[in-house]
């Protein structure tokens, strides 16, 4: 949808009619205020903006667009006399992204609006295709959860956030049980759909919008749990066991169980200065391979402390 901007009642009728013919959807405004009324109604695809000779109302407008749309969201072609070198100019600067000269040649002014609508279009293309292409290095291919980069930043965005304003961070590792033998047992293909529904399961337990969780790497999964503390994320760890085990996915090769089952190690910490994100995991490493030590299919945790952790 194009929005004709234009005080001259003349000009805009003449305008729209134009437009209209080519087969685009048109509003008008006669001022500055209707203007920015029908932006935030019909959010257009192209704003036609008409300067009087002196030009200070409609740069003024210009002005305001570009400070709530960038210039690939609401473009802006603007009208004017061609003895105004000056207001051109400023226009340019304030991000126009092109001009037509008054008294509008009708073949080049469709020609101008037609390349403005499809840059806007190649952009919003261009901005998807982009949006998706973050997600697929953020996400996890198999599982569709994200993967250990995306968690290597939230933890150290969340860690920093912790430091700044002192709050309890933790963090849960989980590991799949005898996942090795599952593989050898039933194949690669049913151990892939064991880690797509071990994921889901446990995903579905971190449910604050706070929390985040990825899978780690091969079988091995890992929650960040801010503003939680250790037997709150000992409580959080206990829940993602149990809805793994209510799955009752058979496992022959666990000999605990006759299921698959998790081990999960959490480790929790109020960061102080020196504090790295590393040391975090690596507690919590230590305190899933004490969980697979002491016969698996349980969660280990320990008290919190300042800025260090209790060994």
């Amino acid at each position: 949808m194009v929005l004709v901007v234009e005080t001259d009642a003349d000009a805009r009728g003449d305008l729209v009619r134009r437009l209209n013919r080519a087969g685009l959807q048109t509003h008008a405004a006669a001022t500055t205020d209707e203007a920015l009324a029908r932006i935030e109604a019909h959010r257009p695809d192209l704003l036609m903006l008409g300067l009087d000779k002196p030009g200070r109302s409609g740069l003024q407008m210009l002005a305001d667009v570009r400070q709530r749309f960038a210039a690939s969201d609401l473009p802006v072609i603007l009208m004017t006399y061609s003895d105004s070198t000056l207001d051109v100019v400023k226009a340019l600067h304030l991000g126009a992204n092109d001009f037509l000269a008054k008294p509008l040649n009708g073949a080049i002014m469709l020609a101008r609006v037609r390349m403005q609508l499809q840059l806007r279009e190649a952009m919003a293309a261009l901005e998807q295709a982009n949006r998706r292409l973050e997600e697929m290095v953020l996400v996890d291919c198999l599982t569709g959860v994200p993967n250990r980069r995306h968690f290597d930043l939230t933890l150290d965005r969340e860690a920093r956030r912790s430091l700044r304003d002192p709050a309890p961070l933790s963090v849960v590792l989980a590991d799949v049980d005898h996942f090795k033998s599952f593989n050898d047992l039933y194949g690669h293909e049913a151990g892939d759909r064991v880690l797509q529904q071990v994921a889901r399961a446990m995903n579905d337990v971190v449910r604050r919008a706070a929390d985040f969780f990825a899978r780690y790497g091969g079988e091995e999964f890992v929650a960040v749990l801010p503003g939680t503390d250790s037997a709150g994320a000992v409580v959080v760890a206990e829940r993602m066991r149990e809805a793994v085990a209510a799955l009752a996915i058979p496992h022959e090769g666990a000999t605990e169980t006759g299921y698959v089952s998790m081990s999960l190690g959490v480790s929790t910490v109020v960061p102080a200065d020196g504090f790295e994100p590393k040391q975090l995991i690596s507690m919590a490493d230590t305190r899933l391979y004490r969980a697979k030590r002491g016969g698996r299919n349980q969660v280990v945790g320990t008290g919190q402390v300042s800025g260090v952790f209790e060994r």
